[in-house]
């Protein structure tokens, strides 16, 4: 062990010449750079070299075999190499935070398209809830003119429950309408970069679940939409519906294009198809193709009931189906640019 230790031990030289240097030119500065970091390991490198070399064989060769210069090279070539990768390792570190905060962007924006449209839906229906108040109360109305005693009060009471239901109805859908407003990293977002977003996710969806689908897309445009979380929601249920479509493998395409006042997107699939019977109840609310054989279990078929309304009424946009049995559905969007 001994013999050992004393063969190695001019490398303690090196070390701690080069520990010494590197601490007081780079460890120990306060404006720490890649510049000084350089400068750093190049003395350490070359003054570790030339102790370790002087130890080894004495001054007098140092010097007389002019082994200056081989070291400087020597220690040049280090320090370039150590900067590199020092360089490589940062990129490599700021790429895998860059690729988390995209994901997490991501997962935000869809998140919040699907509450948007979610809550949407619910402030839609509002009205129905209002109505049944309406109509207990008018039942109350008449019973007690009738001095029917139990069905007045019975009457009364479903109108206070149905009051009850319609404030704390409210008190959601408003907090959660906050939350939104709070919650939306952006004011405005390009289609491209909209459109990116949602062929990510889809793709991420395709793999997770072994699904052998092609999502095609071709959004191009560099548009900026102020409106891009329901616009998100209306692509992505049609995109999550032409997936459904398809049974075994199939391609599903996501196309734009516009001019001057409208934007026009086309999502096709060549799956199953409809017939023309299916074609007139696809939109209506609660209608639903889509259950699990194992369970019985219906999707709750309000999807495409969500999108018409959207295009239609929040929009101010057109929705047009063409569908043909066993070889494929389209759907093609018409929204005006002033609404998005």
């Amino acid at each position: 062990f001994i013999n050992a230790f004393l063969a190695d031990f001019n490398f303690l030289y090196f070390d701690l010449t080069y520990g010494l240097l590197f601490t007081f030119l780079f460890y120990k500065k306060e404006n720490k750079s890649r510049y000084t970091f350089f400068l750093a390991a190049l003395a350490g490198d070359f003054f570790g070299n030339a102790a370790e070399f002087i130890t080894r064989f004495g001054l007098s060769s140092y010097f007389a075999n002019n082994v200056m210069g081989t070291l400087l090279l020597v220690a040049v070539i280090r320090a370039t190499l150590a900067i590199l990768l020092i360089s490589a390792i940062k990129y490599y570190n700021f790429f895998l935070r860059k690729e988390e905060h995209d994901e997490r962007y991501r997962m935000q924006v869809n998140l919040l398209s699907e509450l948007r449209a979610e809550i949407y839906f619910l402030k839609n229906n509002t009205e129905h809830v209002e109505s049944v108040m309406d109509e207990a109360f008018s039942l109350y109305r008449e019973y007690e003119h009738l001095n029917h005693i139990e069905q007045k009060n019975k009457a009364l009471n479903i109108a206070k429950n149905v009051h009850e239901i319609k404030k704390n109805f409210f008190r959601v859908v408003e907090g959660i309408d906050d939350i939104i407003v709070k919650e939306t990293p952006l004011d405005h977002i390009s289609l491209r970069d909209l459109c990116k977003m949602l062929y990510q996710s889809t793709n991420r969806t395709l793999e997770k679940d072994k699904l052998n689908i092609l999502l095609r897309v071709e959004v191009h445009s560099t548009t900026e939409v102020h409106e891009h979380s329901m616009l998100m929601s209306v692509l992505r249920n049609l995109v999550n519906n032409a997936i459904e479509s398809i049974e075994h493998s199939g391609d599903v395409f996501l196309t734009h294009h516009e001019d001057d006042e409208m934007h026009y997107f086309s999502v096709s699939d060549n799956g199953c198809g409809m017939t023309d019977e299916t074609l007139e109840y696809i939109f209506r609310p609660g209608f639903s193709t889509k259950y699990d054989r194992d369970t019985g279990n219906s999707n709750r078929g309000i999807g495409l009931t969500l999108v018409k309304d959207i295009v239609e009424n929040y929009f101010d946009g057109l929705i047009e189906i063409e569908s043909k049995l066993g070889e494929g559905t389209k759907f093609e969007l018409h929204l005006p640019k002033l609404n998005c």
